[in-house]
């Protein structure tokens, strides 16, 4: 019985895919992140009060090393900084994984 290794292969595309698409994103906020700290005139310390997040964190965040942190904390943070987060995922083969920061 001979399996095709045609499926395996575009499962794997489409799941690289996504990848790709949620670090993307994970950059994005982790820049944003950066920029409201800034934009606030905050230090660490002070980001550290707002979030409950190490301040060391903040380093990481703005240097874009952000393999310890899910999508989910940079989105918690952020909202803890002060904006409305927005995700939505749509159905379909087309679909990417998109945010919205307000």
């Amino acid at each position: 019985m001979a399996t095709s290794a045609a499926p395996v292969r575009q499962r794997k595309s489409r799941i690289d895919t996504v990848r790709a698409q949620i670090e993307k994103l994970k950059q994005s906020i982790a820049k944003d992140i950066t920029q409201k700290v800034e934009n606030l005139g905050i230090t660490q310390s002070d980001a550290h009060a707002l979030t409950g997040q190490a301040q060391t964190q903040f380093s990481v965040i703005k240097s874009g090393e952000l393999r310890g942190f899910s999508l989910g904390r940079l989105i918690e943070i952020r909202a803890l900084l002060g904006s409305a987060v927005t995700v939505r995922i749509a159905d379909g083969q087309a679909a990417m994984v998109r945010g919205e920061i307000r």
